[in-house]
């Protein structure tokens, strides 16, 4: 069990580190470092949890409450590993919607357009832009076939892994019929 909950510790510390890849590559070592200082912090606030779930006679709303925040910070996790996953093929559509859309081409980029980020890069350059340019090929995932899947997968690993663990501290902490307390 302590195997799970050490891995399950270690999911801000990827979160961290992926989100400072799509990036940069400079930022994914500063996200890694933040992800390794806060990861003796959450290793405390998840063996507190299973402390707190694993009494026998806990209020079935503090178990519901448990599963929604833990399913809730599972899918905030997910946004960063899904991004830096994909940060690629972002980056791959924003260069060819942004070609599409100068003047000399005569194809559609699609909407939304990444003019809005245009602006941004004029005066800050591509480095600051970049998340501009995240945020608009976010909303145009549908266009790379494996990305729902892999979006899918990655949520479905970032909630499934907490709620897994909650339901194994439940099952563990209840009561064996014909055993006594």
């Amino acid at each position: 069990m302590s195997a799970f909950i050490m891995t399950l510790a270690a999911l801000p510390t990827l979160s961290t580190t992926a989100l400072g890849q799509a990036y940069s590559s400079a930022l994914s070592g500063f996200g890694l470092l933040v992800g390794l200082a806060i990861y003796p912090t959450v290793l405390r606030l998840i063996d507190r949890t299973v402390t707190e779930l694993g009494e026998p006679h806990v209020a079935r709303r503090d178990v519901v409450e448990h599963y929604l925040t833990w399913a809730a910070i599972g899918f905030a996790l997910s946004v960063p590993i899904t991004l830096g996953m994909l940060s690629n093929d972002l980056e791959a559509m924003a260069v060819s919607a942004v070609v599409a859309d100068s003047a000399d081409s005569f194809t559609e980029a699609g909407h939304p357009s990444y003019s809005v980020c245009s602006p941004l890069k004029l005066y800050l350059g591509y480095p600051l832009s970049k998340p501009c340019y995240n945020a608009v090929g976010y909303l145009h995932l549908w266009q790379i076939k494996p990305a729902l899947p892999i979006m899918i997968s990655l949520v479905g690993l970032c909630i499934g892994l907490p709620l897994q663990l909650l339901a194994q501290i439940r099952a563990s902490s209840q009561p064996k019929p014909g055993v006594p307390e």
